[in-house]
């Protein structure tokens, strides 16, 4: 398997290790059989409406960017120790904001997020450890468990929140294809995700995420297999599954990172 094969997330990083550490052994290094990797990326979300029964419903636009700083620890060729935390930054353009004091009683301790304004802040750390249950040179499955945690009380209630403001446990597992011959691949993300309840309901749901991509300059791609990569993505919509609250709440909504 070539280097630029190796990718966060994409291909397991029990391979880019191993690679590393071949490439280490050819050179007379001494390996200890154990690494770390850092990286960011960015994501913009942009949500100009919502479809419903009657068709597109403007509601006003929610525009989202992220910035995911991750951290991997290999303690093995197959159990690898994930940690990370998004940086935020959020706005809702639109005449239907989240005023707390519009609410019953009014809420003069909550900030109102749905000013036009950005909201920017760090959202939830997340800790947790991913599993190379089998790999072969076309499939691969790599179970893993993922805890979020707040890393601190930000407001929560409006369209432009950057997040919820609750613990989850994500657990679920990756499984990954890469046809013969190719430099594509394919991605699908499977878990059930456990969140603290929110007024007492039981927000725990099912996420689906499926993920295409192609390598590019692989010529280029040294041995240590950090190379760029030209990636499209699809994600496919996250069921809820809540239970009847016992009396009428009101909730605000948010796009936040997952």
């Amino acid at each position: 398997m070539s280097p630029h094969a190796c990718r966060s997330g994409i291909v397991p990083d029990s391979r880019c290790h191993a690679l590393r550490r071949a490439g280490a052994e050819r050179a007379g290094a001494r390996v200890q059989g154990r690494s770390r990797r850092s990286q960011a990326h960015l994501q913009y979300i942009s949500v100009d409406g919502f479809e419903g029964s009657l068709g597109n419903v403007p509601l006003g636009e929610v525009e989202t960017q992220v910035v995911n700083i991750d951290v991997d620890y290999h303690l093995t060729d197959r159990l690898t120790l994930v940690a990370g935390i998004p940086f935020v930054r959020e706005r809702y353009l639109g005449p239907f904001d989240h005023d707390p004091l519009a609410l019953d009683p009014p809420r003069t301790d909550v900030p109102n997020v749905d000013t036009g304004d950005w909201n920017t802040g760090f959202q939830d750390f997340h800790l947790g450890i991913r599993y190379l249950l089998k790999e072969s040179p076309q499939f691969i499955i790599e179970p893993f468990a993922v805890a979020g945690i707040p890393s601190n009380d930000y407001p929560f209630f409006g369209h432009a929140a950057i997040g919820r403001n609750r613990a989850q446990l994500d657990i679920g597992s990756s499984f990954i294809y890469r046809p013969p011959i190719s430099d594509a691949w394919y991605r699908l993300n499977l878990s059930y995700v456990f969140v603290e309840k929110t007024l007492g309901v039981s927000i725990n749901h099912l996420n689906a995420h499926a993920e295409a991509g192609y390598f590019f300059a692989a010529r280029r791609c040294p041995a240590d297999c950090s190379c760029c990569t030209a990636t499209a993505v699809a994600s496919i919509s996250r069921w809820t599954l809540p239970r009847r609250p016992s009396a009428p709440t009101r909730c605000g909504t948010s796009t936040t990172a997952s």
